[in-house]
């Protein structure tokens, strides 16, 4: 896997997880291989995740831990929180 990690999510990791560039480029690899894609959900959680890669196309967005990773092919564009409201599906997702 050649993952490519933009200084953008660079920075997004670090302001929004608090991680180094080390620990983050090992996150952001974990979260491409065995994060949570729109195929994998349903509901509102999958109606999200649709509605966060039509904003901008050609994007593939996974949830790993709680963070989304906005992928574009082996390119990660960005990192952010899942919102709290989604929290909840997440777990109840894991838990089945």
């Amino acid at each position: 896997m050649n993952l490519i990690i933009t200084k953008h999510a660079y920075e997004r990791g670090k302001e929004r997880m608090g991680l180094a560039a080390g620990a983050f480029k090992k996150i952001a690899a974990q979260a491409y291989c065995y994060g949570v894609g729109m195929e994998e959900t349903k509901g509102a959680l999958n109606k999200h995740l649709q509605e966060l890669a039509t904003q901008k196309p050609d994007t593939y967005p996974a949830i790993y831990s709680e963070h989304v990773f906005v992928f574009s092919s082996n390119r990660l564009i960005t990192v952010f929180r899942v919102k709290p409201n989604y929290l909840k599906l997440i777990k109840k997702r894991k838990e089945s």
